[in-house]
């Protein structure tokens, strides 16, 4: 237990201890990113806290609730390198485009060397898009061949991407995502991820995540900024119609006085 304790403390931050970075700031980082689009807003949260969610379910140890909570946090970050062309295009991936997007775990690895984390938080990053059946990447990983981690931020992320707006998919309810999760039984999730997910949901506890974490860290100052750009708008246009209106004045006096001069040299 002392060693656990031990360990926890090492990543409790989710990188090195003397980096000035907590996790806090990570966070603030992450759903800066997320910020940048209509169709990330939100997504650091709510992959985390399903994660976590499930995990608790699950009974995950602390220190694989912490491995958890920090790869979950960081699975993503490879998609950073994929071109947003890609990441937005509305119509059905290419074979070829769908190659570079599935190079994204490795992708957050990489971006990650500098950074002291555990080897349970890598291989949960690193394997979170295996599946059950083998037919996941990058690795063709199958069953207990999966660290339990990155099969439950594979869960999260599937609720994530089907209860989400993105360029080529309807969102649906939390209902309808957990039913498509309980189609891939022994498929794309193991067993015991589904029991999980189905007694989060029969709780109504998945909900709770929506809505409540699905925000743009930067929408009061947005909103502050087109207040402000709203009110410059309107007083250039009352400045313009005014300046028209004493033109339109002086115009009507000048074709009085014309009128006026004709009549007298007439």
């Amino acid at each position: 237990m002392k060693n656990e304790n031990l360990h926890l403390d090492t990543i409790s931050d989710g990188v090195s201890s003397e980096s000035i970075f907590g996790q806090s700031m990570v966070e603030i980082i992450l759903n800066t990113y997320d910020s940048l689009s209509p169709y990330t807003i939100g997504r650091t949260n709510q992959v985390k806290s399903w994660s976590i969610m499930i995990g608790n379910k699950i009974e995950l140890d602390n220190l694989e609730l912490k491995e958890l909570e920090i790869a979950s946090l960081f699975c993503d970050i490879g998609m950073w390198a994929v071109p947003h062309k890609i990441k937005h295009k509305k119509e059905r991936l290419t074979l070829a485009e769908f190659k570079i997007v599935q190079r994204h775990p490795e992708l957050s690895i990489k971006a990650l060397e500098g950074i002291s984390l555990s080897k349970g938080i890598e291989n949960n990053i690193l394997y979170h898009h295996e599946k059950h059946d083998g037919t996941g990447y990058p690795n063709h990983l199958n069953g207990c061949e999966i660290p339990i981690g990155a099969q439950i931020i594979n869960a999260a992320c599937t609720l994530y991407a089907l209860t989400s707006e993105r360029p080529h998919n309807v969102p649906v309810t939390i209902s309808k995502a957990v039913e498509v999760i309980q189609e891939e039984k022994n498929k794309q999730f193991h067993p015991d991820i589904i029991e999980a997910v189905e007694g989060l949901h029969s709780m109504n506890t998945l909900e709770t995540i929506m809505g409540t974490q699905v925000n743009d860290p930067f929408a009061s100052i947005k909103k502050e900024i087109h207040n402000k750009e709203s009110a410059q708008k309107n007083h250039l246009k009352l400045t313009s119609e005014s300046r028209e209106s004493e033109t339109g004045n002086d115009s009507q006096q000048d074709e009085m006085m014309i009128s006026l001069r004709q009549s007298m040299d007439e």
